[in-house]
């Protein structure tokens, strides 16, 4: 019985170390084995980011393991909500593949639907982290998010936790705003223990032991090998606006029709939306930062884009954004874009079609293009950016 239970000890050390040598291995060179296609495809997929926010540090290796190995210089980041993620076009038609045909140099997107400033502040800082440059930042911003939070959506809509430990002074001076705010039940402490070990495993063990980091992509890559089939396929519909006639009535729902509203903004740091654009202004400076208020279509938005309310809240963004832009931050550039695509290049009220972000790209690039040393730009067909006010 001795020899027998020393041979089951000894298999059991064998396949203990073996297992170790095999997790240390793929620790080490996963990132670097795996394509930057197995997990990001002009963008890192909506339905794989909402369902698991540590997707997205994935991707951030992925991008750095890409730049390193192709040694990719002067490469433009993507950040922003669902008009820069390209919601209603494949990725093929997206924002990220029009502005890297325009621009000559790639561009990494790191949008995502529903994203709120402090979001996008926090991609910033993860950024940092990841070691990736924020040297050439595209930010699209929307008219909706100046205004007051009462306290709906919160400032910060998926990345609670990475603010907290990336910048806990910003964390701080908005915490009670997030706390009313709060919607997503993942973030609310865990009452049991065993409600307890799950969330430590998920946010402290998975994001940063590879082969559980990669999880959700080798399980798809694995599926799509045996099944021929994609179990979290994308969906959209690209068509335009004109031949959706379900739209003038969805529209006029309070959850769309309160992004609109023309109460009055208060551009100061007692707004969430201001106090947290301060901050990814002071982390991007001497930066080439390219912010810009994105396209609203006019037509099916009227009753509500011509209340003169409406409209004074335009120009105070852009009064705000004047004072921003004179020499102090000097690569800080913004464009009103509010009015500057006409409407047959929509899909809905405020995402493009793919021929929409072919245009939307040629008016970026020809804001980005001095800090690339050259003057090469992509004619716009009938229409041109606005450096503020209301366009065409």
């Amino acid at each position: 019985m001795g020899l027998v239970a020393a041979s089951r000890t000894r298999d059991f050390v064998v396949a203990a170390a073996s297992t170790l040598v095999f997790l240390l291995a793929a620790q080490a060179t996963l990132p670097a084995l795996l394509p930057l296609s197995a997990v990001y495809d002009q963008r890192l997929r909506y339905e794989y980011f909402k369902d698991n926010h540590a997707n997205l540090d994935v991707v951030l290796r992925a991008i750095k393991e890409e730049i390193d190995r192709q040694d990719i210089d002067d490469y433009i980041i993507l950040l922003g909500d669902s008009v820069a993620y390209s919601a209603l076009s494949s990725p093929a038609e997206s924002l990220t593949v029009y502005l890297e045909e325009a621009a000559g140099s790639r561009v990494f997107c790191l949008a995502q639907p529903s994203m709120q400033i402090g979001d996008i502040y926090t991609v910033v800082l993860k950024l940092k982290e990841a070691g990736i440059s924020t040297d050439h930042l595209v930010i699209n911003l929307l008219y909706g998010g100046f205004l007051a939070r009462t306290p709906y959506p919160p400032v910060v809509f998926w990345l609670e936790p990475d603010l907290r430990r990336l910048d806990p002074e910003t964390y701080a001076r908005i915490a009670t705003h997030l706390a009313a705010a709060r919607l997503d039940p993942a973030l609310a402490p865990p009452k049991t223990a065993d409600a307890r070990l799950d969330r430590l495993v998920s946010d402290r063990l998975y994001p940063r032991v590879m082969p559980l980091a990669y999880r959700d992509f080798i399980r798809s890559s694995l599926l799509r090998l045996a099944i021929g089939a994609d179990l979290k396929p994308e969906t959209f519909d690209p068509r335009p606006w004109t031949e959706k006639a379900h739209l003038p009535a969805l529209l006029e729902q309070d959850q769309y029709q309160q992004a609109f509203r023309d109460t009055p903004f208060v551009l100061d740091d007692t707004n969430p939306q201001v106090y947290i654009l301060e901050r990814l202004m002071a982390a991007t400076t001497g930066k080439q930062v390219l912010l810009f208020l994105s396209p609203v279509n006019q037509p099916l938005m009227r009753a509500n884009v011509r209340k003169p309310g409406y409209q004074e809240n335009l120009r105070r963004i852009d009064v705000y954004f004047a004072r921003k832009t004179e020499g102090v931050l000097g690569g800080l550039t913004y464009l009103n874009l509010e009015h500057a695509v006409p409407d047959r290049y929509f899909a809905d009220h405020l995402h493009l079609t793919g021929a929409g972000h072919r245009l939307l790209a040629g008016m970026l690039w020809q804001a980005l293009a001095p800090a690339f040393g050259t003057d090469r730009s992509v004619p716009s067909p009938d229409v041109k950016p606005s450096a503020g006010g209301e366009g065409i």
